[in-house]
Parts: C-alpha cells; sequence; structure tokens
C-alpha cells in the first residue's frame, strides 16, 4: 500500500490530478514512516500546495515598505488587529540567500543582521506610517543579531510580541524565544526578556501567539500531543492537551492562532 501510494504522490503531479496526489501525501503522512520518508513525503507534499483564495475566502491588499537599511531585504510579515485598524511587523535583514548559503555584504563581516519595521494599517489595509523599531538586550558575539520572525499578540491592551534570538549575552548561539512590549510611539521592542526554554537545548522557534492570551502553540506534536506554553509570572509553563494527528509531526508555527468566524 504504502509503495503504491508513494507512486500516486509522484505521477499525479505530472497527470495534472492534483486533488489524487494531495490525497496520497496525506495518507502516507498519518502513517508511521522512516525519517527519510517522511521528508521525502512531505517534500512531495509541498508541490500540491493550494492557494489560500481556493481555500477560504479572501482578499489581497498589497503595501509597500522601505527596508532598514539600502540593499536589505523585506520579508516575513506577521500582522494583528488592533484599535480601529492594524498592526503589521514586516522583518528587513541584510542577507540573501544564493545557492543555498547566506550571503551578507562584506562590511558586515559574515554576521546576520535583523531590524523590524512597524507599519500602522488603517481598517482597509492602506498602510498609514512604518518605522524601524530599537530593540536593545545584552548581547554576546554570536554572529545573528536582532529579533527573528516576530509574531504579534494583543492582551490587555498592550501589544507584545514573541521572537527568536540568538545572541543573547551568555547564550550558545542556541534558538532561544524574548518576548517584548511594542511600544509604538517610541519605536521600541521594550522590556526585552529572554525565556527559559521548556526543552533544555533544544532550538526555540515560531511559537504560535493566542491572540488575546498570554499563551502559545509550542507545538503541533510533540509526544503525540498538541503542546502549549503559558507565561507564568515570566516563566514558561508548558502543557500537552489533546492527542495531535500523526500528519501534523514536524509542524511548526507561522501566524498567530485566531478565533474561528471573527469578522477580522
Amino acid at each position: 500500500m504504502l509503495e503504491h501510494l508513494h507512486q500516486v504522490a509522484v505521477h499525479a503531479y505530472y497527470a495534472g490530478e492534483l486533488d489524487a496526489g494531495r490525497r496520497a501525501c496525506e495518507r502516507m503522512l498519518a502513517m508511521e514512516l522512516t525519517p527519510e520518508r517522511e521528508r521525502l513525503v512531505r517534500r512531495n507534499r509541498s508541490y500540491y500546495t493550494q492557494r489560500l483564495d481556493d481555500l477560504v475566502g479572501c482578499r489581497f491588499q498589497r503595501f509597500d515598505v522601505d527596508p532598514a537599511h539600502q540593499g536589505w531585504s523585506t520579508f516575513n510579515p506577521t500582522i494583528v488587529a488592533y484599535e480601529d485598524g492594524y498592526i503589521a511587523i514586516v522583518r528587513s535583514s541584510n542577507y540573501q540567500i544564493v545557492d543555498g548559503r547566506y550571503v551578507m555584504p562584506p562590511e558586515d563581516a559574515g554576521v546576520i543582521r535583523t531590524e523590524n519595521i512597524a507599519v500602522r494599517l488603517d481598517a482597509s489595509l492602506n498602510s498609514q506610517d512604518a518605522g524601524a523599531m530599537r530593540a536593545d538586550y545584552e548581547r554576546s558575539q554570536y554572529p545573528v543579531d536582532g529579533l527573528e520572525d516576530v509574531r504579534l499578540n494583543v492582551c490587555d491592551g498592550q501589544v507584545l510580541v514573541s521572537a527568536t534570538v540568538r545572541n543573547w549575552a551568555g547564550r550558545d548561539g542556541t534558538c532561544r524565544i524574548a518576548t517584548a512590549r511594542m511600544s509604538l510611539d517610541q519605536r521600541e521592542m521594550a522590556d526585552v526578556q529572554m525565556r527559559d526554554e521548556p526543552t533544555p537545548g533544544r532550538h526555540e522557534k515560531n511559537w504560535m501567539p493566542i491572540v488575546g492570551v498570554r499563551k502559545w502553540v509550542y507545538a503541533c506534536w510533540e509526544q503525540g500531543r498538541t503542546a502549549f506554553v503559558d507565561d507564568d509570572g515570566g516563566r514558561w509553563r508548558t502543557a500537552l492537551l489533546g492527542e495531535a494527528p500523526a500528519i501534523a509531526r514536524g509542524w511548526r508555527g507561522g501566524s498567530q492562532v485566531i478565533k474561528a468566524g471573527d469578522d477580522r
């Protein structure tokens, strides 16, 4: 059965039978697979990725943001509803990926740098203003600087962020999660705090904030369950909750978790 499904997953793409290929991949991902087979199936599944507007009703709105510095890129935005409009954060970095390698300008001496640009949007997603945000914390010499993959949340009237940081002083370069309070008026990520990791030594990246509460989805599949992290007085508390399907093995976070059916 497994080999038959694998053949369908491969050949359906070239035959234009995208639904059949997608179903074959997803049936395999619900099975027990070797790590090598699972990586191959997930790669094949990516060819069958559907457009968002094929899945749900949506509209696309473009807003242009200047990079933090000339020659830098802009990418990986995050957005959250706030007051009568929205706030977005756009990541800007000094590197490009060329043939699978990170390439930085010579003057940066091999250091990957990130700054984050905050954008205010009105209710129609029109840009109102934008500016780079300062983020002060005690840095080490590890050559990856700045808050990466910022995720936004609004809780108790405050705009909160969580992000990955690698050059926190006294740490070894392993990805850690930091949190901060965003001050739009001051263009600052204030009260930046490194949080203790739930699993020592493990890279921490792309947690999903649950909008309106100080809680994150830690992993979609952790020991067979969905794992959540609570901010318990400045310390993480991890809880394994409902069973997660096998297909969710290896799923990592992206955007926030929001209420389904909410108009915004």
